[in-house]
Formats: structure tokens, C-alpha cells, sequence
């Protein structure tokens, strides 16, 4: 199965910048590598852990709300750290900041990590346990852990925490409705000439690494996040209820309302806080999550949907135009489009065949 591996340099040229080389990338599982043993298991044996990751603004945060909304089930809340992310929480592994950034981390090969890591180690184990303990409720049967950074550092993740024990949720999303936060913000137009094509092609790295990674894990699945929203996300919750193995009784509550909504319009800019009912959540381009509801079981969570034009035409607005952006666009195209989308058809959305063996049921 071929995959698109994006080999990433700088240059001054915007369009030359970007070097698409194929690879392949095998979807039959690989053999695990030696276990770590059973030290340092202490607290973690006990436990089932849920971990989430993707690009950020794919809709890790809002995968999180909804399998930390379980009853069953405890995630972070109000520890302090940004979107309250195990990756800020922690002194084992370096955070997506210190590799370089959300939109460059990927690059750094010190982001990938993998059972063969010299940080795997027991004693690592028991410290990053440790460290996020503080913050769940150990009573609850399953813990849940996102930062989008595991998207390039599950097979590490897995051996800490065992393959037995861990399951993965990756939410992917186009590359530029994932971006949009960085662009559609961008007042200075610094990226507007060259498309935020170098925004693209770090989405193109993470999904390489990912599907490279992906034949090591012995539980994960993709969520594919406009499939997940658009079509029967009610339905879409249950397939990820089933997959996590969760009892669909103590799930979490989901009401829908559509982006137009008047009530809505006014929290329709950047990601950015807001107070609804005395209750403090957040805007994330797409949906609302009420974060006090995770402390106690059965979260309600109101989905937003969105329609791609609306971030289409605040992307024209922004450069030079989606006719104008395409020669760059095509440099790109190939290697976006393996893994389920277009730069040039924005609006259509396929099966990512690196992905398929992974997907989640939707619709």
C-alpha cells in the first residue's frame, strides 16, 4: 500500500519548498517489540487507558469531551496546562513547543517516538504515570488522555502503558479546515502568497508517520472528523463507544445545532472562550463542549456543525484565491489526496486507503 511520505526542507521558492516522495507503508500488522516487563505497573495495571491524538484543530478536543463525558471514564480538567493536554503535564517527552510548534513539530525527529526510544524506559513508565495521576479520578475503570502530538508518538505511548492495556482515537480533518485557526487569523498576510502551503505539507508528515505507525498498534482506530460530525455523529459515538468498549448506558449526552445558528453567530471567530449559561467551554471551529459536565459522568456535548464553503471562503479572502492557489496546491495534491482529501476539490472527502483497515464506522 503506498503512502505519500512528504520530505520537508526550506527554501526560499513557495511552490519548490515542498519534495513529495512515495514510499510504502505495509497495513499488515507488525510484531510487537519486546515488552518493557511488568515493573513499574503499579496504578497502571489496574486501569484501561484512551488516548487521543491528530493534527490540532482536527477535533482531538472534542473526541476527548466525548469519551471523557462516559461515566465510566476520567479525564483532565481544569489542571492549568493548555486545552488541559498530558503533553503539558509531564517531564518524560518533549511537547510539540519545544520540537518547534504545533505546525512544524512533526518535522523534528526527535517528535517520533517508538517502542525502541531510549526514553522508553521503566523508569519512564513509572514517571509519566505518575505525573498524570495527579489529575484523574483512579476510581473510574478507564482514563483518557489527549494531546494531538500522539499522533507521531503512539508506538511509544503503547509500550508504556502496554498494548494490552491502551487503545488510540486519531481524528484527522482536512489540512486546511485543521489550519484554519492559523490562516483565517492571519492579518498580516505573511502566508498568504505561498497558500499556507508549508501548514499543508506538515499535515502531509504527520499522516505519514501516522500511517507508518499505525501497523504497530494492536488497538487504534481513525476518525475521519467531517464523516464523524456530518453523518449521524449520535450514531458515530456509539461505533466509538463499541470500539473503546464502553457501556453505552453512562455516555455521554449530544444535542446538534447548526453553525448559522443566531445564538452561535457571535462565538463564530477564533477559537477563543465563552460563557454560556454560567458555564465556562470553548469555541474550536465546529462544535461547543461543555467542560464542567466531564468532572461529574454523562456529559452534554453540542456539536456545531459546519459547512466547508464557510472556511473555503474566508481561505479566498485570505490569499489570493482557491484558482490562483492551485498551481501550488498541485505540488501537494497527490500526497493530501492518499490520505482521504483535496486541496483543488476542498469539498470532497474519501477513503484515506492508508487509513481504511483503521477507519470508524460512520453514517
Amino acid at each position: 500500500m503506498l503512502v505519500a511520505k512528504a520530505c520537508l526542507s526550506r527554501c526560499t521558492l513557495s511552490v519548490a519548498f515542498v519534495l513529495v516522495c512515495l514510499s510504502t507503508a505495509g497495513g499488515e500488522r507488525q510484531p510487537e517489540a519486546p515488552a518493557l516487563g511488568d515493573e513499574g505497573m503499579s496504578g497502571i495495571s489496574s486501569h484501561r487507558f484512551v488516548f487521543v491524538g491528530g493534527p490540532h484543530h482536527a477535533g482531538t478536543t472534542l473526541t476527548a469531551l466525548l469519551v471523557g463525558g462516559h461515566g465510566d471514564v476520567s479525564g483532565f480538567h481544569n489542571t492549568g496546562a493548555p486545552e488541559d493536554e498530558g503533553q503539558h503535564l509531564q517531564e518524560v517527552y518533549h511537547t510539540a513547543l519545544e520540537l518547534g510548534g504545533m505546525t512544524k513539530y512533526a518535522f523534528n525527529p526527535k517528535s517520533h517516538l517508538t517502542e525502541q526510544s531510549a526514553i522508553c524506559t521503566t523508569r519512564n513508565r513509572r514517571k509519566l504515570f505518575a505525573a498524570w495521576a495527579k489529575y484523574w479520578d483512579l476510581s473510574k475503570p478507564f482514563l483518557v488522555e489527549k494531546s494531538p502530538p500522539h499522533i507521531v508518538m503512539s508506538r511509544f505511548i503503547q509500550a508504556i502503558f502496554t498494548p494490552e492495556r491502551t487503545k488510540f482515537v486519531f481524528v484527522i480533518r482536512h489540512p486546511l479546515g485543521a489550519t484554519k485557526f492559523l490562516w483565517g487569523k492571519d492579518r498580516r498576510g505573511k502566508g498568504s502568497k505561498t497558500c499556507y502551503i508549508r501548514l499543508v505539507g506538515h499535515w502531509v508528515k504527520q499522516m505519514t508517520i501516522l500511517a507508518e505507525d499505525l501497523p504497530y498498534l494492536r488497538n487504534a482506530t481513525v476518525i475521519m472528523y467531517e464523516n464523524f460530525v456530518a453523518k449521524s455523529p449520535v450514531s458515530n459515538y456509539k461505533n466509538l463507544l463499541h470500539f473503546l468498549e464502553l457501556e453505552e448506558a453512562s455516555a455521554a449526552q449530544i444535542s446538534l445545532k447548526n453553525h448559522s445558528s443566531p445564538a452561535l453567530k457571535k462565538h463564530s471567530g477564533s477559537s477563543r472562550k465563552w460563557r454560556k449559561g454560567g458555564q465556562q467551554g470553548r469555541k474550536l471551529l465546529g462544535f461547543h463542549g461543555n467542560r464542567n459536565g466531564i468532572t461529574s459522568g454523562r456529559a452534554k456535548i453540542e456539536i456545531v456543525q459546519e459547512e466547508w464553503m464557510a472556511w473555503k471562503r474566508s481561505f479566498e479572502e485570505k490569499t489570493p484565491g482557491w484558482t490562483a492557489c492551485g498551481p501550488m496546491m498541485a505540488e501537494l495534491e497527490e500526497a493530501v489526496s492518499r490520505f482521504g482529501y483535496s486541496l483543488l476539490s476542498p469539498d470532497r472527502v474519501s477513503v484515506p486507503l492508508p487509513f481504511q483497515p483503521w477507519l470508524l464506522p460512520t453514517g
